[in-house]
C-alpha cells in the first residue's frame, strides 16, 4: 500500500513537472512570434532606425485598440442609460396608474374606521348568514308546528 502510494506521488509530480516544462516551451515560443525583428540589418542606425519604426507601429496599434475600446464602453453605456431610462419611464407610469389613498393622520376623524370602510364581501358573508339564520329558524318552526303537543 505504501510502495503504490510513492509511485502515485512520484507519478503526479512527474506529469507537474512536464506541465510545466511544456507551459515554459510554449510561452518562450509564443513570444518569439509575437516579437518580429525583421529583416536582418547590418548597419547599426539603419537597425535603430527599424527599432523605432516598430516602436511607433506598436505605439499606433496600441492607441488604435484604446480607441476602439473607449468607443464600445461608450456605446455599451448609451445602451445602459437608455434600458435605465424606460425603466423609469415605465415605474413613472407603473405609479400614475396604481392609486393608493392616502393614509389620514391619527387622531383625526377619518383614522376611525366605519361600517362603509368594510369590503364589500364582509356584507355579502353576512347577508348569506342571516338569511341562512332565517330559513333555518323557519324550518324550526313549521317542525314545532307539525308536531302534536
Amino acid at each position: 500500500m505504501t510502495r503504490s502510494f510513492l509511485s502515485h506521488c512520484v507519478f503526479g509530480q512527474s506529469l507537474a513537472v512536464v506541465a510545466v516544462l511544456l507551459i515554459a516551451l510554449a510561452g518562450t515560443c509564443r513570444l518569439g512570434a509575437a516579437i518580429s525583428l525583421g529583416p536582418a540589418i547590418t548597419n547599426a542606425a539603419a537597425a535603430k532606425q527599424h527599432q523605432i519604426m516598430m516602436e511607433y507601429e506598436a505605439e499606433q496599434s496600441n492607441r488604435e485598440k484604446l480607441r476602439v475600446g473607449k468607443l464600445r464602453y461608450e456605446q455599451k453605456q448609451q445602451r445602459r442609460a437608455a434600458i435605465v431610462a424606460g425603466m423609469e419611464a415605465q415605474l413613472r407610469v407603473q405609479q400614475q396608474l396604481v392609486v393608493m389613498p392616502p393614509r389620514p393622520a391619527p387622531g383625526s376623524e377619518a383614522a376611525v374606521p366605519s361600517i362603509w370602510h368594510f369590503p364589500p364581501m364582509v356584507f355579502a358573508i353576512l347577508a348569506v348568514i342571516l338569511l341562512g339564520a332565517g330559513i333555518f329558524l323557519k324550518y324550526l318552526r313549521s317542525q314545532q308546528s307539525k308536531t302534536p303537543s
